[in-house]
């Protein structure tokens, strides 16, 4: 990934100009798609309500 905001063109690459449109097609050569699969890493009883609700009034119990 080369995106850096804090470089010229908000770019780590040597480009001409500015994309300003990054959500938008453009000719980058340097960028590639990433594709993200994310884990499922919590239980089906931690979407009830009232589990969330039980475990921040057991943060506070004696």
């Amino acid at each position: 990934m080369y995106f850096d905001p804090s470089r010229r063109f908000e770019c780590m690459q040597p480009v001409p100009e500015r994309v300003a449109r990054k959500d938008a097609r453009n000719e980058c050569k340097s960028y590639s798609i990433s594709v993200r699969v994310e884990k499922q890493t919590s239980t089906g009883a931690a979407s009830k309500p009232t589990s969330a609700r039980k475990a921040f009034d057991d943060l506070f119990k004696d």
